[in-house]
């Protein structure tokens, strides 16, 4: 069957003898260039393994040594440099789609013959056939030293499917058969006669049993570059950057090495694309950040950069402290670590910053303090748009498989093609303030995923992609620290409304360290969180006041903006109200809130139905029986006749 000339295109043994020999690479100083790994572990394999399953970074460039020295070259190319060195000079490519190309010597000449045939009834169907008859034509060549490259091999024919297990027992057949007949050495014993190469989505997407225990296949990850690659490779972009305002060779030298540690877990494609936006947009390579940040979120304008987030900033105080009444230290703190997120400093002593998030807090104190309502305020005043927080509740994350809904559920799944509620966030609003609310309430798992966030500044979903952190703000709100071991002293609870702000925050840092290191077991990231929490206080009397007026206010003029009404409590009612609403200051600015809702919002609302009309009404009287609360509402212009 090998010598004879087979149909719809596939290769004759005539014609595999007729290819020519190419020169082998033999560049003096190759060795004292590193390949990458897994191209050398084809090298080093051959005379051991016929089959390589590839899966990773398959679609980059890849480091080789030519005769003109170090290239970058597609794994095609890369591939055929490595076999070369073995022999094999000749690289067949079979694509399920486009057929069959013949590659050597940096040239390749598509086959347009080997394409898919016609199904044949009960046996394989299109371009699987078309592959394994080139498998029984290189096969039993004894002549043309050549391997063969598979590409999309995940999709040959449907996982598990009949169609598959048929496709790979005829694949095994004729590498037994093989065996069988030629141990599949050369005459040296130095390597198998033909390789086969498969390029994969995944690891696993080759039939398991075709796997498992198959000494004849090696699986073989290719990895995202190194530091060393893309600095090597970043020198070859350098004509593709704006000229530097400082071009001296050091200055140049320092610039390629901080936009080799900026690229980190970028193919070299993806660098290459970054360089082509600078060059379009005129940025050097001191500006190697902005041509970054341009990629990963499509916006050439950048709101850290705004000079009217400066103004807002500096006025910073007075906007936060509008929403968040009675934490002025924990607002202090906050503006710290935000002034620093604006002008671009924060983990400016640690390597790397440049990928972690803007800015990280964790806000940590009692309940209904304001903690929420503060990373709400920090959102308005950074992007002037509460809608630009991105809030998560935590106590919906509480189970090991709340993962998914995060990062996207896993291939297979329902609903992997839409991807994770999170990341999905972050590519539509790279710009804003992530808020994970009760953080301690989240899985564990969960948690795992913050540390790759605060240290990388990204993280990937289930679908391959990648979102980044680096123009965000984290904010982490926890209630951890406030209650101790003992139910039975002081309601369980370990911190007092008695308590200085000193003693209640050294108090704080002590229960969060406990739970992190001790009921978590991940101090790596309280480690990450570092010195950024900020400790919010109670609520006291004169705080409690001031946010009881101010829901009052908030009350009557949406009453007057909805209803066109004129709402006027009279001195000894507001008196009244404020005694029942002020009651429990330890239930915080929230059961103020909420106490003003029981004893203003819902029975105005029910008394205002008997005044529809009415252009102003005075609140003269309220009465709690029993737990019923009634307003009693005269028009302004009855109060004057009477």
């Amino acid at each position: 069957m090998g010598r004879q000339a087979r149909r719809n295109g596939v290769l004759t043994t005539e014609q595999l003898h007729s290819f020519g020999k190419g020169s082998v690479l033999a560049d003096a100083n190759r060795e004292q260039i590193a390949n990458p790994a897994w191209l050398e572990t084809i090298g080093t394999s051959l005379s051991t393994h016929s089959h390589f399953a590839l899966s990773g970074n398959l679609d980059d460039l890849f480091p080789v040594v030519t005769e003109s020295g170090l290239d970058f070259l597609p794994i095609e190319d890369a591939i055929l440099a490595e076999l070369s060195r073995a022999g094999l000079e000749t690289l067949l490519t079979f694509d399920p789609v486009d057929g069959l190309t013949i590659q050597r010597g940096g040239s390749s000449t598509p086959m347009h013959g080997v394409q898919a045939k016609d199904s044949q009834g009960g046996g394989l169907t299109g371009g699987n056939q078309s592959l394994v008859d080139l498998l029984h034509a290189v096969g039993s060549s004894t002549e043309a030293p050549l391997a063969l490259l598979v590409r999309y091999a995940s999709h040959l024919a449907p996982p598990g499917s009949l169609e598959q297990h048929r496709l790979f027992v005829a694949i095994d057949k004729i590498a037994k058969a093989t065996s069988r007949d030629d141990p599949g050495m050369d005459a040296g014993g130095g390597r198998p006669r033909t390789p086969v190469l498969w390029l994969l989505d995944r690891p696993g997407d080759l039939p398991d049993w075709f796997l498992a225990g198959n000494h004849a296949v090696r699986q073989i990850a290719v990895d995202l570059p190194d530091l060393e690659t893309r600095y090597a490779f970043a020198r070859t972009l350098v004509s593709r950057f704006a000229r530097m305002t400082a071009t001296t060779p050091q200055a140049e030298r320092a610039a390629l090495q901080q936009f080799a540690l900026e690229t980190g877990g970028m193919t070299l494609r993806e660098i290459a694309a970054v360089a082509g936006l600078a060059s379009r947009h005129g940025f050097g390579l001191d500006r190697s950040g902005d041509a970054l940040r341009v990629f990963r979120t499509g916006a050439r304008r950048n709101p850290w950069a705004s000079p009217l987030l400066l103004e807002r900033l500096q006025r910073g105080a007075e906007v936060l402290c509008h929403r968040v009444k009675g934490q002025d230290r924990a607002i202090a703190q906050t503006l710290q670590i935000l002034t620093r997120s604006v002008l671009g400093l924060s983990g400016a002593q640690a390597s790397g910053r440049m990928k972690r998030p803007r800015g990280v807090m964790f806000f940590a104190g009692p309940s209904g303090v304001g903690k929420t309502e503060l990373a709400k305020a920090v959102t308005e005043l950074l992007f002037g748009d509460e809608a630009m927080c991105h809030r998560f509740d935590m106590t919906e994350f509480n189970s090991e498989r709340s993962v998914a809904r995060l990062i996207g559920a896993p291939p297979g799944y329902a609903g992997h093609e839409l991807g994770g509620e999170l990341t999905n966030a972050l590519r539509r609003r790279p710009f804003s303030v992530v808020l994970f609310d009760e953080v301690e309430k989240a899985h564990p798992r969960v948690l795992d995923m913050f540390l790759q966030i605060l240290d990388d500044g990204r993280l990937t979903d289930s679908r391959g992609e990648t979102c980044h952190f680096s123009d965000a703000v984290i904010i982490f709100t926890s209630n951890v620290g406030m209650l101790g071991s003992d139910a039975a002293t002081n309601l369980g609870m370990e911190i007092l409304p008695s308590d200085s702000y000193e003693t209640l925050r050294h108090k704080l840092f002590d229960g969060i360290q406990k739970h992190f290191i001790k009921d978590l077991r991940r101090p790596e990231l309280l480690n990450r969180i570092g010195q950024n929490i900020v400790a919010f206080d109670f609520i006291h009397r004169l705080s409690a006041a001031q946010i009881f007026e101010a829901s009052v206010e908030r009350t009557l003029e949406t009453v007057n903006a909805a209803l066109g009404i004129e709402v006027r409590l009279e001195a000894d009612v507001r008196d009244r109200l404020a005694e029942q609403c002020l009651s429990h200051v330890l239930e915080g600015g929230r059961g103020v809130i909420n106490r003003v809702e029981r004893y203003l919002v819902n029975p105005l609302a029910e008394a205002l139905l008997q005044h529809v009309g009415a252009q102003s009404v005075a609140v003269v009287g309220l009465s709690v029986d029993a737990g019923d609360v009634r307003l009693d509402l005269v028009r302004v212009e009855e109060a004057s006749r009477g």
